[in-house]
């Protein structure tokens, strides 16, 4: 994982600030220059545990999103270090007692798709939960990429 941080580009992205009684989104990411971009949620323990998917849009509002295929990890609960890969590629639950989840998504060569987010659509209170970008460059160099999210 240290691999990861030392070449990518960090994002502190903002959760959903509501409860998902419906579809909710986190920031909206700008993925031109990167070429994958890892998001980390962290759950509290709760009563429903959240559900997140990845999704793609052309544009930085989110406008006409469609459920990208990733990969995905969680941990299996609040103190427990040891990560499980999942098959599903189109959205992952959390434990209920609470843990990590990780989303990868690698954008197809051609994609007119240039921003990723999480859709939440369970969960208790998708507010208290905190999301890490971290983005890695289709470059050498950090500083010439452009990693925004919708909320900067």
């Amino acid at each position: 994982m240290l691999d990861i941080v030392e070449n990518g580009k960090i994002i502190n992205g903002v959760a959903p600030t509501t409860a998902a009684a419906a579809s909710k989104y986190a920031d909206w990411v700008n993925m031109e220059g990167l070429n994958c971009i890892w998001a980390i949620i962290n759950q509290t323990a709760q009563a429903t545990p959240i559900f997140f998917a990845g999704v793609v849009s052309t544009d930085y509002v989110g406008g006409s999103p469609t459920t990208a295929s990733c990969q995905y990890w969680r941990s299996t609960g609040i103190s427990i270090d040891k990560m499980s890969a999942s098959t599903a590629t189109t959205g992952l639950a959390l434990e209920a007692v609470g843990g990590i989840g990780i989303c990868k998504y690698t954008p197809s060569g051609n994609s007119t798709q240039h921003f990723f987010s999480l859709n939440y659509t369970s969960g208790t209170n998708p507010g208290r939960q905190s999301v890490t970008y971290i983005g890695s460059p289709r470059f050498g160099g950090l500083n010439q990429i452009l990693a925004t999210s919708s909320s900067t």
